[in-house]
């Protein structure tokens, strides 16, 4: 099965496509271009139903989940000020320099953490952003939290992935191995 997860930022979004079959995961820049428009504008000037539909036959999918970035790091966020985060390097982005290493952030600082900056780490601390999430979710390996916080992220997206689905991969996750993921970033033009 292949995923397209789409981090709604409007025009600065950012796409993930991850291969199960190939444990792969391709990331996808908002500047890429695809038919002359950059990705990230495409997504957010069109209906979600014809966006899907014309990046399909681009980057072939089965599935999709579009998590809004605001309402996602609110979530996070929602039992406390603040979060600690592994920041891969030092970066500066809306004149704010962030150290790297250990760090902690309000919500402020976490969304331009967690924004897309034209750098070589911007992917590794979303996708650290995402397993902070996974690992709340799965905090303390409770069937019935897990379920229960997988419901309520679930909540604010869209998606055609069923609980049913989710709660067996993140079951995979807590169990699985934890098998290297052939990673790629895609910054070129596609047409």
């Amino acid at each position: 099965m292949k995923i397209l997860a789409i981090l709604d930022d409007k025009d600065q979004s950012t796409f993930y496509l991850y291969s199960q079959k190939d444990n792969s995961l391709k990331r996808i820049a908002p500047s890429v271009e695809v038919e002359n428009n950059r990705i990230g504008h495409l997504f957010c000037s069109m209906e979600l139903s014809d966006f899907l539909e014309k990046i399909k036959n681009i980057f072939p999918y089965d599935k999709y989940i579009v998590i809004p970035k605001q309402l996602f790091l609110e979530q996070l966020l929602d039992e406390t000020e603040w979060i600690e985060v592994s920041n891969p390097s030092d970066f500066i982005h809306n004149d704010v320099f962030y150290k790297k290493g250990k760090v902690k952030l309000d919500q402020k600082n976490l969304i331009a953490f967690f924004e897309f900056n034209e750098d070589n780490d911007t992917f590794a601390r979303q996708e650290h952003v995402f397993r902070l999430a996974t690992q709340k979710v799965i905090k303390g390996r409770n069937p019935l939290n897990i379920h229960k916080e997988i419901k309520r992220m679930l909540s604010i997206m869209k998606t055609d992935i069923t609980l049913s689905s989710i709660m067996k991969m993140s079951s995979h996750y807590v169990t699985g191995t934890k098998q290297k993921i052939k990673k790629e970033v895609i910054l070129n033009i596609i047409n």
